[in-house]
């Protein structure tokens, strides 16, 4: 595909950007739908119900943390199978091999429960 193009003329370095860039713009467009449905709900549906908003603000809050924890785990995974696949063993340090990657689901799954159990513990408690 094009990112291999980029890699055969620039080099690894440079397709690494182009990976991360286009990984990333296509991530935000969920927050940007969630975020649009969270203006709308707070000014239409929880209009003048400050609980009911400082709520919504939290939840809002916690699905951007959530996603960003998950962003960096599957970039982490996409890249290091890319170091894989292009045979860059002296890129090892530029990315760090998830557990997912090394045959672990199950770890993964481990740390985003706790990651997860810590948000909403800081959002609510916090």
């Amino acid at each position: 595909g094009t990112i291999r193009r980029v890699r055969d003329y620039f080099g690894e370095e440079i397709a690494f950007f182009f990976r991360w860039h286009s990984y990333y713009t296509r991530s935000l467009f969920p927050l940007a739908v969630i975020g649009l449905l969270g203006v709308v709900a707070k000014e239409t549906l929880f209009r003048g119900h400050e609980n009911q908003r400082s709520i919504l603000y939290y939840t809002i809050a916690s699905v951007h943390l959530l996603f960003a924890g998950l962003f960096n785990q599957i970039f982490e995974t996409k890249a290091a199978r890319d170091c894989q696949e292009w045979g860059m063993d002296g890129f090892r340090n530029l990315v760090k091999m998830s557990n997912s990657f090394n045959g672990h689901p199950h770890e993964h799954l481990r740390h985003l429960c706790v990651r997860s159990s810590v948000i909403v513990y800081c959002c609510f408690f916090g």
